[in-house]
């Protein structure tokens, strides 16, 4: 082989490099794109619901709960609140500023007291 397709091929070679370094770039940081997004649309979720008072009725900062618990959690934490049949006495705890041991009855109390401990207090 004559100098000048050595040269090619290196060249060719470098090429195929350099694409394949910049595919690889553009799929890591969409992936963490990806990950900051669907914590953002998980945060949007939070905010509409009781649960976002929950949170922060425990003490945790919102911000701090979408981005240390896992987001299977978040998402178990949504549905449960979505399917509780007991918004009346949710409301009325929050409106009264009851005490935090009487919220045994939210499906997601226990796992969010569990991992109350795990966050920044606000």
């Amino acid at each position: 082989m004559d100098l000048f397709a050595q040269v090619m091929l290196l060249v060719l070679a470098l090429g195929i490099l350099v694409v394949a370094g910049l595919v690889v770039k553009r799929s890591v940081r969409c992936g963490a794109a990806a990950n900051l997004c669907s914590r953002t649309v998980l945060l949007q979720r939070v905010r509409r619901l009781r649960l976002a008072k929950m949170v922060e009725h425990l003490g945790v900062d919102l911000g701090e709960y979408i981005a240390r618990m896992p987001r299977a959690a978040i998402a178990r934490h949504i549905q449960n609140c979505r399917r509780c049949s007991d918004v009346d006495t949710c409301d009325a705890i929050f409106r009264d500023g009851r005490r935090i041991s009487d919220m045994h009855f939210c499906p997601n109390y226990g796992s969010l007291n569990a991992n109350s401990k795990n966050f920044v207090a606000k």
